[in-house]
């Protein structure tokens, strides 16, 4: 069903589009101009590329449905846990699968690697309802987020 490939440059104009796409609720609640809302966009999703690459054992990778790019999956991995940090799909893709068969693909490498799979949500995120259909449990909620783990085996 789905693909997963290392983020190349080429993705870079699908990648923006993506961010902008997560972004646009709050966009519309500005008077912004387009093109402060897409400098802003870009600012804002170097920034975080930037903090997430910087994390040791860092992958960046671009979810396909055919051959078409449709989201993104940025997860780190440490000597003792792989951590989800952005999962990302398309809005005219959401709860068609996607974003589930992406998860179970990380979920089989940190069993391979008997690591816990952890990630960091909002309370009241829809997505919390999939990650507790894969089985992740809440750990502890600190700082308005609520951490939550798989772990393996």
């Amino acid at each position: 069903m789905i693909t997963l490939k290392k983020f190349a440059p080429p993705h870079q104009p699908f990648l923006d589009a993506l961010y902008r796409s997560s972004r646009e609720p709050e966009l519309r609640l500005t008077n912004w101009s387009e093109e402060l809302k897409t400098a802003f966009c870009r600012m804002q999703q170097l920034a975080q590329l930037a903090d997430y690459g910087r994390q040791p054992g860092a992958s960046h990778q671009v979810i396909f449905l055919k051959k078409n790019p449709v989201g993104r999956l940025f997860s780190w991995e440490s000597a003792v846990e792989i951590r989800l940090a952005d999962i990302t799909v398309l809005p005219r893709f959401r709860g068609k699968g996607i974003g589930r068969a992406a998860l179970t693909e990380l979920i089989a490498t940190a069993r391979v690697k008997k690591k816990p799979l952890t990630l960091h949500v909002a309370p009241g995120n829809p997505a919390q309802r999939l990650y507790a259909s894969l089985g992740f449990q809440p750990v502890r909620e600190a700082s308005g987020t609520l951490l939550m783990e798989l772990l393996p085996g």
